[in-house]
C-alpha cells in the first residue's frame, strides 16, 4: 500500500488506493489504485504477490477481464524488489505455464517463474 500511496502523490492524484482483499479475497485483485495514461486518469487493479508468485484461475479470469487495467506488484527479497506486471506479460507467462503443466477443471494454481524485480526506489 505504501508503494500506491507514494506513486498516486508523485503523480500528483490526490485519490488513495484501497485495499479491497481484506474485506473479499474472492475478487481476483487486492488493490484498486489510480494511475496516468497520457495524462488520464484511469481506475487499476492490483495482484499483490509475495516471494512466490502463484496465480489462480479466478485471479487469471479477473486478469483477462480486466487487461490493460490489471496490474500484478511480484515482491520479493523481503519486499525491497518489485516488479510490476501489467496484463500483457501476465497473459505470456501464464499461457506458458499452462502449456506446461496443463491444469484441469474451473479452479486450478500454477507457479509462474518471473525474475526479481527492481529497488523501490528505482520507481520514482
Amino acid at each position: 500500500m505504501s508503494f500506491e500511496k507514494q506513486k498516486l502523490k508523485t503523480l500528483g492524484v490526490n485519490n488513495r488506493p484501497i485495499r479491497v482483499s481484506i474485506d473479499d479475497d474472492s475478487l481476483g485483485y487486492d488493490i484498486e489504485s489510480w494511475d496516468k495514461k497520457d495524462g488520464d486518469l484511469r481506475k487499476i487493479f492490483i495482484e499483490v504477490k509475495n516471494n512466490l508468485f502463484i496465480f489462480k484461475s479466478g485471479q487469471w479470469r479477473e486478469a483477462q477481464a480486466k487487461k490493460n487495467s490489471y496490474f500484478a506488484h511480484y515482491w520479493t527479497k523481503n519486499c525491497k524488489l518489485l516488479k510490476i506486471i501489467n496484463f500483457n506479460e501476465l497473459k505470456e507467462a501464464v499461457t506458458k505455464q499452462i502449456k506446461l503443466e496443463n491444469p484441469t477443471g474451473y479452479h486450478w494454481s500454477l507457479q509462474i517463474p518471473f525474475e526479481d524485480g527492481k529497488p523501490v526506489e528505482d520507481y520514482f
